[in-house]
């Protein structure tokens, strides 16, 4: 099992409702016919960014479901795309530390995990 991270600033959102943490599993794991799991949420301290962590068997097969997520804004919030860093992780999620960055294309880093 795999696993991925999206990382969501608040300051960018016009709606900074936490339901979020919901909803996004809930159609990512819609989207991809039970294949993206929600594994979890928690907050980063001193910044308010919410992590949403997903579990699935490949991240690699689940990651076109978290962009078009993104990039169709099905969610109706305008601003979604630039609030979120995406990272990977070739371990499950209670395994891993950090995650790496895979979207927006062209940024690099990790996202690491809260403990």
């Amino acid at each position: 099992m795999q696993s991925l991270v999206l990382r969501i600033d608040p300051k960018p959102l016009t709606n900074t409702d936490a339901d979020l943490r919901y909803e996004i599993p809930d159609r990512l794991r819609d989207a991809s016919a039970g294949m993206i799991k929600d594994s979890g949420y928690d907050y980063e301290p001193d910044t308010y960014a919410m992590h949403i962590y997903l579990s699935a068997e490949s991240a690699e097969t689940a990651l076109p479901f978290v962009i078009e997520l993104l990039e169709r804004n099905a969610l109706d919030e305008p601003n979604l795309l630039q609030a979120v860093l995406v990272g990977v992780s070739d371990l499950p999620v209670l395994e891993s530390s950090t995650y790496r960055v895979v979207h927006p294309l062209g940024r690099s880093g990790a996202i690491g995990r809260i403990p």
